[in-house]
């Protein structure tokens, strides 16, 4: 198997940032539902998954942005094959808005995050990156914390909706 796609095959770049991201996004769904829990919010376990849910987001986040670049310099299998026109039209929609809502989610989780701490407070994530290589851009601000918040939420049922379709679309594949 190729690094790099084939019009008749994803490459071993693009499996493995497929699966890395699917495994993530998976554990973060369930995270974040389970961290928001009313016996967890206050809790050193709610605290943790919390931590680690921002700082898998963030790496969501930047896996998502080098699939896309990988994606956009390179080239993609022709997903039409044996598909109906409606069927392929519909695949590459779902894949397309697939990378929307996976890059979209991060961004809303950190407006969320950002508007919600203490102004001028960076995030704190994952050991390995220093605090001011996130730094709080937004500040403390309600509104805009209970609308990422909501937009947060949002994207997580349309996510989980999406992603269903796209596994119920391979399986039938």
């Amino acid at each position: 198997m190729q690094c790099r796609n084939t019009a008749d095959t994803y490459g071993q770049v693009s499996i493995l940032l497929h699966w890395l991201i699917a495994i993530l996004v998976i554990c973060m769904l369930i995270a974040g539902f389970v961290m928001e829990m009313d016996f967890m919010e206050d809790s050193d376990l709610g605290q943790t998954i919390k931590f680690y849910h921002v700082s898998t987001g963030f790496l969501i986040l930047a896996l998502m942005c080098l699939r896309l670049a990988w994606s956009l310099i390179g080239s993609l299998p022709d997903a039409a094959k044996g598909l109906s026109p409606l069927e392929a039209k519909t695949s590459k929609s779902v894949h397309w808005l697939l990378y929307a809502l996976l890059i979209i989610m991060p961004i809303s989780g950190y407006v969320m995050s950002a508007s919600g701490g203490k102004e001028g407070e960076p995030l704190r994530i994952l050991p390995f990156f220093k605090p001011e290589m996130v730094p709080n851009l937004i500040g403390r601000n309600h509104d805009l914390h209970e609308f990422g918040e909501t937009v947060h939420l949002v994207l997580a049922w349309i996510i989980i909706v999406v992603v269903t379709l796209h596994i119920a679309a391979a399986i039938k594949h």
